[in-house]
């Protein structure tokens, strides 16, 4: 196979990843404290008699498991689970397990942060999207009607745990989500990824707890020179500004975070060929390998307002400058601000472009 790149950084003690880890090992890191959970509703259904092991230990005093997709990443579900936290007279040194996807961990974190201004909290990502990319880095947020993430705080995990066995009763579509961030890390981090994917095809997934050290190493990095995101910390959004728009169009019932986040590099590699002369042809493979895949919808790049709309609350504006991230070659993404009127003028023609390139090479 191809050899996946090495971070200079290894997996630290606070990352505790293993194929099939059972509930005791996950309970000895709470050290005796008292341990909240929330959880996953579709996990807790699926890995029922995991969860009930969980449950069955006297340091587990309560669950939450009514989350399950984006739409439940709201405040109701943090003033629920709060509410639950103070009928149990749970302490700030006490602990909360999260045990879910990004919506989970985001959620559960952005509770731990303001419960009693804050108390510790450990990350059990079961979905390849929070494994590789949503449970790493203190990121905690809840959706509004303005748009995604747009409430949130920065509270690290104690501890992230990987128990791999959760990944397989992953869903196809959950599988492309976590696509999204790898292929997202294969452009700004490491062209191995990418091609790795590309010539794998379906059978990428044979080695991933490589691809999930990989990638896992890689944010870490960034993390720990930028944990506030004031700065560098900034190109791990690349293609999620766009993919955030595409996001709230359909009220986060349509594409996929991981999907749209695809879509959203193709219009970030675009505007990388055209306003900072990244090479034309990263642009094109990454289109020809996209639109190559079953679940591509040409159809998309024809509704250019979809990916306008959101625009001005994107998180990243500094200065009334929308801070894009681009492109210059593999393993180099740069930050370029821009007025969003001139944006918006530029993304016009982008998309013409990008339908233009579908039909030139036969890619839809």
């Amino acid at each position: 196979m191809k050899r996946l790149r090495r971070s200079s950084m290894s997996l630290s003690a606070k990352y505790v990843l293993k194929p099939d880890s059972g509930t005791k090992e996950l309970v000895s890191l709470a050290n005796g404290r008292r341990i909240f959970l929330v959880v996953d509703r579709q996990v807790s259904m699926l890995h029922k008699s995991w969860i009930d092991q969980l449950l069955d230990n006297s340091l587990v005093v309560g669950m939450y498991d009514k989350i399950g997709g984006e739409t439940d990443k709201n405040f109701e579900n943090v003033q629920l689970i709060l509410n639950q936290l103070l009928e149990l007279e749970l302490n700030r040194d006490d602990l909360l397990i999260a045990i879910g996807g990004g919506v989970v961990t985001d959620v559960s974190g952005f509770v731990a942060s303001i419960y009693k201004r804050g108390m510790p909290w450990i990350a059990c990502p079961t979905t390849l999207l929070g494994m590789i990319d949503a449970a790493i880095g203190g990121k905690t947020a809840v959706n509004t009607s303005f748009g995604k993430n747009l409430i949130g705080t920065f509270h690290e995990p104690e501890k992230i745990f990987y128990r791999l066995d959760f990944l397989k009763t992953l869903p196809r579509k959950e599988w492309l989500n976590g696509l999204g961030e790898l292929q997202k890390y294969g452009m700004i981090y490491d062209k191995s990824l990418f091609d790795f994917v590309v010539e794998k095809g379906e059978k990428w997934a044979d080695h991933i707890s490589e691809v999930i050290e990989s990638c896992v190493n890689y944010k870490l990095e960034i993390v720990h020179s930028d944990l506030k995101e004031s700065s560098h910390r900034m190109v791990l959004n690349f293609g999620h500004t766009f993919g955030h728009c595409l996001e709230k169009e359909f009220d986060y019932k349509g594409f996929g975070h991981g999907e749209s986040v695809m879509y959203g590099i193709v219009i970030a590699l675009s505007l990388s060929k055209n306003m900072i002369g990244m090479d034309e042809r990263i642009y094109l493979e990454f289109l020809q390998w996209m639109s190559s895949e079953p679940w591509f919808d040409s159809s998309v790049y024809k509704h250019p307002q979809w990916f306008i709309n959101g625009l001005r609350q994107d998180k990243k504006i500094r200065e009334n400058k929308l801070n894009l991230i681009l492109l210059k070659d593999y393993g180099c993404p740069v930050i370029h601000s821009i007025e969003e009127t001139e944006l918006v003028e530029v993304l016009r023609g982008i998309f013409s472009e990008i339908n233009q390139d579908l039909i030139k090479e036969n890619w839809r």
